[in-house]
């Protein structure tokens, strides 16, 4: 979820109501406005970060300069509390400034978190305009692949709308209170299916990169099921302050004819605003950029690894993951743990590197294939304070291998069901 550790005040710099009609059904002519290249930016807010939606979208308007923006263009869906959900046209105006319109207003508030709506906002953007290359932006909570409500005894009683209806898996108490399911977009405590999500995006194109500017989604979980849908993600493993990217510094980078995610480009922006000026700087961010077309790869090795050290899985538990393990979430049963970290722990305490060996072998054929899909990666190393029920976190470089991927441990019964639904929980552990 996006953490609201820093409550921002309510934005007043868009007054969006006052041109609802402005743009309503556009009828462009014959031609479709075609662009090099349009974001979609599914922006779910109709929830408790609407005054950090409200920022994200100032910023995306005031970075749409002329300078900026290649002849791009950003189409905001934009669901906010007690408003009719729209889509926000942003582009350089005329005086070379970003400007905002309204593309098209339903007339009513939608559900954010149900995956026809998402298919409905990217399909309407499709019909209205067209582009060169395509990419995809999300804010709003998230927590990766895995039942929200599983995060803690302390968030049962969320409704969850794959099973909203009917019950699939059995309740284990204290954990959750109804069916859970894989959640990302939060509205009125209903959200939507990581499966569901892959399902609802466009079948006839690959975007060229995704930014999910959501906690948690920098799961290999979620990655390799976007494998077919992108080219490449920017993701953040870790949780994601509310505030979350600086969208008026990193458009220039998007927009660029080549565009720049990784070193000198998002990414490194995303750090460097987190570190040196993000409320006085020194502020918790990771992040990283992922090549799906190497996952497939990573998966192959990780599979061969898994058959070889199943005793090794055996003997974990929740206290010494906790304990000796870099873990990227921070509830009381961790779920979201240091790829990296977790094949070491598989291999100790043996060496590599000395006598060659099958397994050495098999172990620096996974790091060539980590090296390969992580592109880009950094942390700022700053502790994210103890809140309610989670505990501090830290993630220092030397232990952040830019992804993270949860272990089914033999205490995890209850949600192990669940990981062997995914294609990474079925690939990997052939479940």
């Amino acid at each position: 979820m996006k953490r609201l550790l820093y409550f921002l005040p309510l934005i007043a710099a868009l007054s969006l109501g006052s041109c609802s009609n402005e743009c309503n059904d556009c009828d462009f002519g014959p031609v479709r406005p075609r662009h090099s290249r349009i974001m979609f930016h599914y922006l779910a807010m109709d929830n408790n970060l609407s005054s950090n939606g409200r920022k994200n979208v100032a910023d995306m308007v005031k970075g749409a300069t002329k300078e900026s923006m290649n002849n791009g263009a950003i189409v905001v869906f934009y669901d906010m509390p007690s408003t009719n959900s729209q889509l926000l046209y942003i582009k350089p105006g005329k005086d070379g400034a970003g400007q905002h319109t309204v593309l098209y207003d339903w007339g009513e508030n939608l559900d954010s978190s149900d995956p026809e709506t998402f298919k409905a906002a990217f399909a309407k953007t499709r019909e209205l305009l067209d582009a060169d290359s395509w990419v995809l932006a999300a804010g709003s909570h998230g927590v990766g692949w895995m039942p929200f409500a599983m995060q803690s005894k302390y968030t049962g009683n969320i409704t969850f709308r794959a099973a909203a209806d009917e019950q699939s898996w059995p309740v284990h108490e204290p954990y959750w209170e109804g069916a859970g399911t894989r959640a990302l977009f939060s509205e009125q405590g209903i959200y939507m299916d990581m499966d569901e999500f892959v399902a609802a995006l466009p079948e006839d194109i690959v975007l060229d990169f995704v930014i999910m500017d959501l906690c948690l989604m920098g799961g290999v979980e979620f990655a390799y099921a976007m494998r077919h849908n992108a080219r490449q993600l920017v993701l953040s493993p870790a949780e994601v302050l509310a505030h979350g990217m600086p969208y008026d510094r990193i458009l220039s980078h998007i927009f660029a004819a080549t565009p720049r995610l990784g070193q000198g480009g998002v990414c490194e922006e995303y750090h460097k605003f987190y570190l040196n000026d993000y409320d006085g700087g020194n502020e918790f961010a990771t992040i990283a950029l992922y090549d799906c077309t190497k996952l497939e790869a990573l998966a192959d090795v990780m599979r061969e690894i898994v058959g070889l050290k199943e005793s090794r899985i055996g003997e974990l538990t929740n206290n010494y993951i906790i304990r000796e393990l870099q873990t990227l979430d921070r509830y009381p049963r961790r779920t979201m743990i240091d790829l990296r970290e977790f094949v070491d722990y598989l291999y100790e305490p043996e060496t590599v590197g000395g006598e060659e060996n099958e397994e050495d072998a098999m172990l620096l054929e996974f790091d060539a294939a980590l090296k390969a899909v992580i592109q880009y990666k950094k942390t700022t190393g700053a502790l994210l304070a103890r809140y309610g029920y989670m505990a501090a976190l830290a993630v220092p470089e030397e232990r952040y291998c830019g992804v993270s991927t949860y272990i089914p441990i033999a205490e995890y019964g209850d949600l192990n069901e669940y990981y062997w639904q995914t294609e990474w929980g079925k690939t990997v552990y052939q479940k």
